[in-house]
């Protein structure tokens, strides 16, 4: 019996002596960059490197209405009131508790991991900023047609986070007038972006749509070549004399392997006694579908 309670009475002070053991809690000197799908690891350590097995740690977000990230208490997880989205995805390292590392690894990141975290060890806190870098797909440029004032171009990338900026450019660098640019997000919380452009006949017929993350400088493009005989068919079919019988009638012509489909409307008033119709001015004209063979 005096041996149990000498051995409970060395427990108590050992315990106490850890608990009055001034330290500090440090975080990383820098913002800690994370990648879509990837693991990341919020750094977190005791100075100096007393054990942590028997402290209460506890991580979680700043600046939410419910913020526990992960919580270690009586030498164990304890996540009953964890954030939904952060479920089975947050763990320290027990291994290394006993040397004071209380850092916390965070599986497959997602967008909404973004944001600054807290870690506090008993009455000892320290902070982290996490930043949540997705870096997305070459950009895919699409000729969409003609549009009033010239021809229609869509660029579309897709797995970004933040969102970038996409921006067209003639073939001398200069920023054209674009689009509002469309976005929406997937189950990863990451962006698809999409911005159209209306480009005209230039010497070179050569634009290129930039996507661009500035957080980390990080910038994809892609250049494409508008063919000659695509803006001189357009301009050929709303300035060519046509004879139909049809108020409405169809084009194809197969230019550097892709088959475009015009559709031309005549708005020219019949006049009796005239046939065939003389369509030449003025013109509807619609490009309504094209593909590759």
């Amino acid at each position: 019996k005096r041996a149990l309670i000498l051995q409970l009475f060395w427990e108590q002070l050992i315990y106490k002596i850890k608990y009055l053991i001034r330290f500090e809690v440090l975080g990383p000197a820098d913002p800690v960059v994370a990648v879509a799908g990837e693991d990341v690891v919020l750094p977190c350590y005791l100075k100096p490197s007393i054990s942590a097995v028997d402290l209460h740690i506890e991580w979680f977000r700043i600046q939410t209405e419910d913020p526990l990230v992960h919580l270690y208490q009586d030498h164990e997880d304890r996540n009953e009131n964890q954030i939904p989205s952060y479920r089975g995805r947050t763990s320290l390292f027990p291994e290394e508790l006993r040397n004071g590392n209380t850092s916390l690894k965070v599986k497959n990141v997602r967008g909404s991991d973004n944001g600054q975290y807290k870690c506090l060890v008993q009455s000892a806190e320290c902070y982290t900023i996490s930043i949540f870098i997705a870096i997305g797909t070459q950009p895919v440029i699409s000729i969409e047609g003609y549009k009033k004032g010239g021809i229609s171009l869509v660029c579309e990338s897709k797995g970004w986070y933040p969102q970038p900026q996409v921006v067209w450019m003639d073939s001398e660098g200069h920023n054209l007038p674009a689009g509002h640019t469309e976005r929406h997000t997937d189950s990863m919380d990451l962006f698809t972006v999409r911005r159209r452009v209306i480009v005209q006949e230039t010497e070179t017929n050569r634009f290129t749509c930039r996507v661009r993350q500035q957080k980390i400088n990080e910038m994809k493009e892609t250049i494409t070549d508008v063919p000659g005989e695509l803006q001189y068919f357009y301009l050929l079919v709303m300035t060519d004399e046509f004879y139909f019988q049809d108020i409405i009638t169809s084009k194809s012509v197969t230019i550097n392997d892709k088959c475009f489909v015009f559709q031309v409307r005549c708005s020219t008033v019949l006049i009796p006694g005239r046939w065939p119709l003389l369509c030449s001015s003025p013109w509807e004209f619609l490009l309504s579908s094209y593909w590759l063979f």
